[in-house]
Formats: structure tokens, sequence, C-alpha cells
């Protein structure tokens, strides 16, 4: 994933956090960031930057019923309480095993729901290649739009969720 996406939280005040999974990991993503902004150092420390393993994330929240939208609801909160115009959040989602995928789309629904309103933006990025095909429609189906590159251009689907 490219850090311009939070590059652009930072300049609009929103506090980010971005969530890694391999085969790009805390490391990879901290290096690339370093690389686009200068401000990457300073963003940490002052807290308006968090790049957190997947582990970390999810380990902390407990299972996919209910207390990972919660910690979001929460994170969006807090960071509102400190002054933020917002949370704006991408999370890779590499780590979903094949028979975890059901309760995963369920988890994604839940969170799609729990973002309307709130002043939350979030990415989820997907490998397809490693995606059942049956189960892209429903990856698409479970997020407001989702984009694609096709032969080195990018489409959009709205699905309008």
């Amino acid at each position: 994933m490219n850090p311009t996406y939070f590059i652009a939280g930072l300049a609009n005040h929103e506090q980010c956090i971005w969530v890694t999974s391999e085969p790009y990991d805390v490391e990879d993503a901290a290096a690339d960031f370093k690389k686009s902004s200068p401000g990457f150092d300073t963003a940490v420390r002052e807290g308006r930057l968090k790049i957190l393993d997947y582990s970390e994330w999810d380990t902390n929240t407990g299972s996919l019923d209910g207390k990972i939208t919660k910690h979001w609801r929460d994170e969006e909160r807090r960071s509102l309480s400190e002054g933020f115009e917002g949370l704006r959040i991408s999370g890779n989602t590499s780590f979903v095993s094949a028979p975890a995928w059901d309760a995963f789309m369920r988890y994604e629904r839940e969170i799609h729901e729990t973002l309307k309103g709130r002043r939350i933006l979030a990415l989820c990025s997907y490998n397809i290649t490693e995606i059942e095909p049956t189960n892209v429609f429903e990856m698409v189906r479970a997020h407001e739009f989702s984009i694609h590159r096709n032969n080195g251009f990018w489409e959009m689907f709205e699905t309008g969720g």
C-alpha cells in the first residue's frame, strides 16, 4: 500500500492507524512512509500515526463478535476528544485464512454498518489473487465501493452500500 492515503489523513488532521499483515509488515510500511514523508517520526511520536501488525489490532480487541467494532468506535471517540477531525484506518486482510472467510465477511459487513455516519474513513486492502473467485463478489458487496487495478488502470465499482 502506498502511504499517500495516510499522508492525506495527516494533512486533514485525522488520526491515522495503519494495520499491516504479511507480506507487507510494519517495518515495510514504516520504511515506505519515511521515504514519502519527512514528518514520519514526528507523526508517530505525537500519536497522529500508528502502524500496527494485525495481531496487535485484532488480538487486543477480541474476536469477531462485536468487540472489534466497539474498538473502532472507541478509537474514533478518543481521536475526536484529542482534537482530531476524524479517524483514518487501513487494514491489510492477507491474514484471513480460507476457513475464517465467512466470519471475516460478517465482520466486514458489521464494520460497514458501524461506519455509517461516523468520522471514520476506512480502506481495506485485499489480494484478490489469494481469494477464491466466488468470494470476490462477496468481498465487493461488503463495501460501499471497491477499486481494482485492471491492465494498469484503476476501476471503481460502487455497490451503493
